[in-house]
């Protein structure tokens, strides 16, 4: 099969990811997106920033539901954060690491504009995945 056929499944997944509202729908699609890169090696590093895209589009809009269900609610979202970051990582190269913790750091950023609880969770998260691919990734330069 061509790579272009690889390519436009992991965008349909990514565009799914970004879209759909269910969080338990995006871990799945999440999984399926790790298994095609996975299979398929480094086809679809071309489709990192879109993957990254999953981040900024996780919100809890869960403003009137009890605090068990919202605790609930941002407990899968940030499983979906954390399965999406742990895709970007493996698709992370030296070509694109620049870009990436640039885009980690403009929402790390953002992440002081939220809600206090997922501040200091969804923080830790972004602090650590930019310590990791800086590490990962000394050679390139400066951050």
């Amino acid at each position: 099969m061509s790579a272009h056929v690889f390519i436009a499944a992991a965008s349909c997944f990514v565009n799914l990811v970004i879209k759909e509202s269910d969080n338990n729908v995006k871990l799945i699609v999440l999984d399926r997106l790790d298994t095609l890169r996975s299979k398929h090696g480094h086809i679809l590093d071309g489709l990192i920033m879109d993957v990254l895209q999953v981040l900024s589009r996780c919100e809890c809009s869960s403003s009137n539901v009890t605090t068990i269900t919202k605790f609930y609610y941002i407990s899968a979202e940030m499983e979906v954060r954390r399965k999406a970051m742990s895709i970007v990582l493996s698709m992370t190269s030296t070509r694109n690491v620049e870009e990436v913790v640039l885009f980690l750091k403009t929402q790390l950023q953002r992440t002081q504009e939220r809600e206090f609880e997922k501040v200091c969770v969804t923080s830790r998260t972004l602090a650590y995945q930019i310590n990791a691919y800086c590490n990962r990734h000394r050679s390139t330069g400066n951050f």
